[in-house]
């Protein structure tokens, strides 16, 4: 499975920053490895910033999944988007 992704990014006293990327999973049994892109052309506020990640949740049901993301940013990214270039995010996606 594969769809749109934006990850906003709050940022002290500037308008978030949106990243907009594609979000993947592959399913094997109840897990699911999820693979995050956003490449450069699609960040907002940061020439050449990109991210990637990945994640996955051991105990999908047929509903809802949860994971923990380890989002990595290109060094374009650090000072401008994000203080960090890797941090986690835990997203939870509900049929």
């Amino acid at each position: 499975m594969t769809g749109a992704f934006v990850i906003t990014i709050p940022r002290d006293n500037q308008p978030p920053a949106q990243l907009e990327g594609t979000l993947s999973g592959t399913i094997s049994g109840s897990s699911i490895a999820y693979t995050l892109n956003v490449p450069s052309f699609a960040a907002v506020g940061a020439s050449g910033c990109s991210a990637n990640g990945t994640g996955t949740d051991s105990a999908a049901t047929t509903s809802s999944t949860a994971v923990i993301l380890t989002i990595n940013y290109a060094p374009a990214c650090v000072g401008t988007i994000t203080s960090q270039a890797t941090n986690q995010q835990r997203i939870t996606l509900t049929k």
